[in-house]
């Protein structure tokens, strides 16, 4: 476990230090970046959200920026105040910020996938303990690969292949019971459900699957490079993986370009460091050792895991139909 968080610290260096600033530029401003407790509060609060929830970047920057102006309001209560007068505030500044972070998590998760889009992609070097040849059939995409996270399917004549990804999104357990509740309204309730996980691409493990086509550019024993692209009319993007000895083992260098996101969504990919979380995921996973990459874990939202503490709760207290 400590091997992950260490990794998680290194790897979302760029999210922490952004979540972190927003609310200690906020309490410097206020004159308040002395305070311990509300410093303390300003460090760990966004700080223990980027480890708990490695791949939620957007909730993280929610947290902090919800968190910012409640600060700022603490920095404002008396302390001579009486201790129940100060439980008070303090109850109502936890309420304003939950208010705020459910207010503001939704449009923010449009905002950073809506605009104009830029080019994104980079180089990133990880070194295995793998030789080359296992790193090449284990990481690189392929005609005829399989395995528990990527599908390739066979070439055809111009040496296009289909290309399938799966990554866990745990959901909420929406169901409705029809013992619980009104059985038509269980029942229209359930199929707007279902409708709502075919047009986000769940399955019913909570899985989201990632459909592209490739092209192998160029192989050979010391690198991989393919086109990818969703049309052969579209955007096309290069993968190229370099593979150099390194005593007993292999630096592999990958270099992505082409790909096109929303200025937000490129943002996060900044912040997250995705390209290099993505390299040590697959050469972990060829090197049979235990997860530590972000990718690697499934992709856990707080706002998913409070409805589904909430969820359970409401349906224990709905009165059941009697028959």
């Amino acid at each position: 476990m400590a091997d992950v968080l260490f990794y998680r610290l290194l790897r979302l260096r760029r999210l922490i230090v952004v979540a972190l600033a927003v609310p200690l530029a906020t309490l410097w401003a206020m004159g308040a970046l002395d305070d311990p407790l509300l410093f303390a509060l300003a460090v760990t609060i966004p700080l223990a959200h980027a480890l708990a929830y490695p791949n939620a970047w957007v909730e993280s920057l929610t947290v902090s920026i919800v968190l910012a102006p409640c600060l700022a309001l603490a920095s404002m209560i008396d302390p001579g105040l009486s201790a129940g007068s100060i439980a008070i505030r303090w109850t109502s500044l936890a309420i304003l910020w939950t208010i705020g972070y459910f207010m503001l998590l939704s449009p923010l998760s449009v905002a950073v996938n809506a605009g104009p889009t830029v080019g994104v992609g980079g180089r990133s070097r990880v070194r295995s303990a793998a030789d080359a040849a296992t790193l090449r059939r284990s990481i690189t995409i392929y005609p005829g690969r399989t395995d528990g996270r990527t599908t390739c399917g066979e070439a055809d004549g111009d040496g296009v292949f289909e290309v399938l990804t799966v990554h866990t999104i745990p959901g909420i357990s929406f169901e409705m019971a029809e013992d619980q509740f009104d059985p038509t309204e269980a029942e229209a309730f359930n199929t707007a459900e279902e409708r709502r996980r075919k047009e986000a691409g769940l399955t019913d493990d909570d899985t989201i699957e990632v459909r592209y086509k490739a092209v192998v550019q160029s192989s050979g024993a010391d690198h991989h490079e393919v086109f990818t692209f969703e049309d052969p009319a579209g955007e096309v993007g290069v993968t190229r993986y370099d593979f150099e000895p390194d005593g007993d083992g292999t630096l592999v260098t990958i270099e992505e370009r082409g790909a096109k996101l929303p200025v937000g969504a490129a943002l996060g990919f900044w912040l997250q460091d995705f390209l290099t979380d993505h390299l040590v995921d697959e050469v972990d996973r060829a090197e049979g050792r235990a997860p530590r990459a972000n990718h690697a874990f499934p992709q856990r939202q707080m706002v998913v895991d409070i409805a589904n503490l909430i969820v359970p709760m409401m349906a224990e207290t709905t009165p059941k139909n009697r028959t």
